[in-house]
């Protein structure tokens, strides 16, 4: 999620009790299974899986989130970040699919998981965890538009609205620690 728009989840949007029912409905549909590797853990967290258009054709109606205000970049028009679905995720898959949220001495435990759950050797692991990394950087680096979707009417108004203040752009990053970590494997 490019860091313009890290706090402006559907879970920091929606009441508590909300954002429980949706977590009991992603779980029920995988039985208590992680969506991607079919453990069945104690605790599943609820990844919210997003679409990304780096260059739509316009900016049509309905339910979007402009940043607020939107941040300077060389882009002619905004992505379009949209909500597609909400699954079940063990910890460890959730760090696979954020890897910017692990800390650097978890990046083993990562690169096993993703090379058992995807079948890939760990170059390969590397290589995709690098990229994600390129692309978190690159989008971070412009203004985004957000859909949320069927879920944008269960949003009250002005529920992202307290996350909004503490966003920002950066085009200048430094490397996160566990790219740091990826250079030594």
């Amino acid at each position: 999620m490019p860091i313009p728009l890290t706090l402006l989840s559907l879970s920091n949007g929606l009441p508590r009790r909300a954002w429980e029912r949706l977590r009991a409905e992603a779980s029920g549909r995988y039985d208590g299974h992680c969506a991607y590797c079919g453990e069945h853990p104690n605790s599943l967290l609820v990844h919210e899986v997003w679409a990304y258009d780096d260059d739509p054709p316009e900016l049509p109606g309905g339910s979007w989130r402009f940043p607020d205000p939107p941040p300077a970049a060389p882009f002619s028009r905004p992505g379009v970040q949209r909500l597609t679905d909400l699954v079940p995720a063990c910890h460890r898959c959730h760090l696979v699919l954020h890897p910017n949220r692990a800390r650097p001495d978890w990046i083993d435990g990562l690169l096993e998981h993703l090379c058992r759950v995807r079948e890939i050797d760990r170059a390969q692991a590397v290589h995709e965890v690098r990229q994600a990394f390129a692309t978190w950087h690159e989008r971070s680096g412009r203004p985004w538009v957000q859909d949320l979707g069927a879920y944008a009417p269960l949003v009250p108004l002005g529920g992202l609205q307290r996350h909004r203040r503490r966003l920002y752009s950066c085009s200048d990053w430094n490397p996160h620690p566990v790219e740091l970590a990826l250079g030594e494997r």
